[in-house]
């Protein structure tokens, strides 16, 4: 797989940087947590979806949500990792996103231990 092109790089540093922007950081919002959390904020809001997670992966098996856009978001990708299965787990053992417009609307449950949002 290529590497982005340097404007590539660009233009989705521009984009995340206009994303957290917009939005505003509450008292006692420093670090980088906070800076996740807005991230993941900003993207669900940018793309319709009902929540939007950082989860990080290792290849010894590591596993954790560094920041959600709320509770219900980090609970189902937190139940990811308790089952096995989901789309951050596909994403990651086939080195390749997942993209599915809407869970709901798939033909029987592609992942029967995780919930629909």
């Amino acid at each position: 797989m290529a590497l982005p092109s340097e404007r590539a790089w660009q233009s989705r540093q521009d984009l995340a940087r206009s994303l957290i922007s917009a939005e505003s950081a509450g008292p006692g919002s420093y670090g980088l947590v906070s800076l996740l959390e807005r991230l993941c904020l900003a993207l669900a809001r940018h793309v319709s979806a009902a929540g939007a997670a950082v989860h990080l992966m290792s290849l010894d098996g590591s596993d954790g949500v560094a920041a959600a856009s709320n509770d219900r978001c980090k609970a189902l990708v937190e139940l990811e990792f308790t089952t096995g299965e989901g789309p951050s787990q596909d994403a990651f053992s086939r080195r390749k996103p997942v993209l599915i417009p809407d869970l709901r609307a798939t033909d029987g449950p592609r992942w029967p231990g995780t919930p629909v949002m």
